[in-house]
């Protein structure tokens, strides 16, 4: 039945697979409550393990269909929803980014969603990684002040991690009261760590062309570039500096190639913004 519920997710009946999960649920857990040893436990563990990973996969699909054909009554029903995914620890991670971005959008279900964020980091949910992924989408979804928030505290928590570092070195170089110092110390605190990193340079490249040092951001993202052919940001900044550096027709091309890249976005990085 396990295996009908996946079929069912991967040929994208999220509702469909999500309702039969939820019948089996009393079978893989209730059921399993009578003791058992060797094979029998380890097969048990299995079911149960794989039952949480298919229901959260399910369980957010669902979420997301719902919230695109904007389904939900209210923001209580979207929090109950979310609410019984968080339950099943496989999927918290996709929990607290979905949260993330629906207080970053000006949506309806925002002030719910924050809400919700902060009863769960009062839960004792909190940790570096959990405040990096949450200032990381931040970031991406270019609400910065948020993201300075979180990534101050994963910082607080580990002030050696490099991912940390760079990422709050961008949302302080890219905040409309921008901090250009402490974003270039941090850039050059990930470099010492990480040298010649493609990202730690790309993230020192854009500081560089906050404060106008034209040839210095030059360097560094001509460093980059074999690295991140596809980054839109590289391309964007190589654009800014050539044209800063009165060279049009190497600015021009950066452009024309951002410009194919913006046309096929299933081709760019991840993390290409």
């Amino acid at each position: 039945q396990l295996d009908r519920a996946e079929v069912m997710l991967l040929d994208a009946q999220y509702s469909n697979s999500l309702a039969l999960l939820l019948q089996l649920r009393e079978s893989v857990f209730v059921n399993a409550e009578e003791p058992r040893a060797g094979d029998a436990m380890q097969s048990q563990l299995f079911l149960k393990r794989r039952w949480n990973g298919l229901y959260g996969q399910a369980g957010l699909a669902v979420y997301d269909e719902k919230l695109k054909d904007d389904l939900f009554e209210d923001a209580s029903e979207m929090k109950r929803d979310l609410d019984n995914v968080w339950a099943v620890n496989t999927a918290s991670a996709g929990v607290l980014e979905r949260l993330v971005k629906l207080s970053c959008d000006e949506h309806k279900f925002a002030k719910a969603a924050d809400t919700m964020l902060t009863r769960l980091l009062a839960s004792g949910t909190s940790s570096e990684e959990i405040y990096n992924l949450l200032g990381s989408q931040a970031l991406q979804l270019g609400n910065y002040e948020k993201a300075q928030k979180y990534l101050e505290r994963a910082h607080s928590i580990s002030a050696s991690n490099p991912m940390v570092m760079n990422n709050l070195a961008l949302a302080l170089v890219r905040k409309d009261d921008t901090d250009v110092e402490r974003a270039m110390k941090l850039a050059n605190d990930v470099l010492a760590i990480l040298p010649d990193h493609p990202d730690a340079l790309s993230t020192r490249a854009e500081v560089y062309v906050a404060l106008n040092h034209w040839e210095e951001a030059r360097r560094d993202l001509e460093i980059v570039l074999p690295h991140r052919l596809q980054s839109k940001n590289v391309r964007m900044l190589l654009a800014q500096v050539y044209d800063s550096l009165n060279e049009p027709q190497l600015a021009q091309e950066h452009r024309r190639v951002l410009e194919t890249i913006n046309e096929a976005p299933e081709n760019s990085e991840v993390n290409s913004e």
